[in-house]
């Protein structure tokens, strides 16, 4: 990330932006690659059904008892229905930046 950071400034032009992504990985992909690498397992999931529906009973009730709930329609929309793409590409072939895999980031972390 810094790398492909300090090629931006140093070889982008002025007002350029860049976005600096390896790629795409899902929450679910991520907690399993980690858990094939540590043998610790990955975390349950809850049904997206029941989280929808949790967060229409607790958001009515968070608001009349001045209360954050731990899950709330907001959330949901967050969690289930935004959807950001990310694409590194203008930055590989601009700056030649090239970024190491999600991969072994998360495998760097590890250690």
């Amino acid at each position: 990330l810094v790398d492909g950071m300090l090629l931006a400034l140093e070889n982008g032009p002025s007002g350029s932006s860049y976005i600096l992504s390896a790629g795409e990985l899902t929450t679910r992909a991520m907690f399993d690659f980690l858990s094939q690498e540590t043998g610790v397992p990955s975390p349950s999931e809850v049904p997206e059904p029941l989280v929808r529906l949790l967060g229409n009973v607790l958001d009515p009730i968070g608001r009349l008892l001045n209360w954050q709930p731990p899950i709330s329609r907001e959330r949901v929309h967050y969690i289930y229905d935004r959807c950001v793409r990310v694409d590194g590409r203008k930055a590989m072939r601009d700056l030649g930046w090239a970024p190491r895999s999600v991969e072994a980031t998360l495998r760097e972390c590890l250690r």
